[in-house]
């Protein structure tokens, strides 16, 4: 057999094989786009029942690194008695949240959840998705249009320290 008769033979014996990881990709990452979705959907709409805050609802939902971030939160709160943050619910972009605001969701980009909380401002979720669900890896705010998006991860990892 020739080289060329060989190399096409082997391009089509493995193109079905590539085209099949590929196509099972492309599934597992459409599964995981719904699945973020759905997740912070679930996680406001728990919220809203149980009327909570973003802390508590967001310690279900949080991946390691994050849960890392609100331990250290904890651990100085313990030890200082005073909060190392701004007092504000990221969840709800306010102090005292009104679990009656209009919600809307999107997915923005790859690895985000976008939650435009009314007219106070957006709450962008980093998802993080394994076959054993979706997490939030970071929780970013912007409260008016064109603001700098903030990272609560690294906010509550620089104050707390």
């Amino acid at each position: 057999m020739t080289r060329i008769k060989q190399y096409t033979r082997n391009l089509l014996i493995s193109l079905p094989v590539a085209m099949t990881a590929v196509f099972s990709a492309t599934v597992a990452s459409a599964e995981y786009e719904a699945e973020k979705l759905e997740t912070i959907k679930e996680m406001y709409e728990i919220a809203k029942t149980s009327e909570v805050g973003g802390a508590e609802v967001y310690a279900n939902y949080a991946s390691d690194s994050l849960m890392q971030a609100f331990e250290m939160f904890n651990d100085s709160f313990n030890e200082t008695g005073q909060l190392c943050n701004e007092g504000m619910d990221t969840m709800w972009l306010s102090q005292d949240a009104d679990y009656s605001v209009p919600l809307e969701f999107d997915l923005e980009g790859e690895h985000m959840v976008k939650v435009t909380v009314g007219d106070l401002g957006v709450v962008n979720y980093k998802m993080v998705c394994s076959e054993l669900g979706c997490a939030i890896d970071d929780v970013f705010t912007q409260q008016q249009e064109g603001e700098s998006l903030t990272s609560l991860k690294r906010y509550l990892l620089r104050a707390c320290r």
